[in-house]
């Protein structure tokens, strides 16, 4: 039997913070501004960074619903057989071939 695994997800892009500041303060604000964001999401305890994907991006994620609802959050849902159903299948398998 398949089970649906739900995780959200997220890129954080640190590259467009500095890009597109016209000044040092602005720059400094922006930052500022990522760094308030990012020590929110963890001191939330439920997301995880899941490493850099592309130059200045990190992919975050979390299982959390409501966690993902407060960040912008992407749902992604995951088919998986259920792992003791599975071995049990293979075991009746195996059996039936003796």
């Amino acid at each position: 039997m398949k089970r649906t695994t739900i995780v959200y997800d997220s890129l954080w892009a640190t590259k467009w913070l500095v890009e597109e500041a016209s000044s040092l303060v602005e720059m400094a604000d922006r930052l500022e501004a990522a760094v308030i964001e990012l020590r929110r999401m963890a001191a939330t305890g439920k997301i995880e960074m899941n490493g850099v994907v592309d130059n200045g991006m990190v992919a975050l994620t979390t299982e959390d619903a409501q966690v993902a609802t407060d960040f912008g959050f992407s749902e992604i849902k995951y088919d998986e057989e259920d792992e003791e159903e599975e071995n049990a299948e293979m075991l009746e398998g195996g059996d039936q071939e003796r």
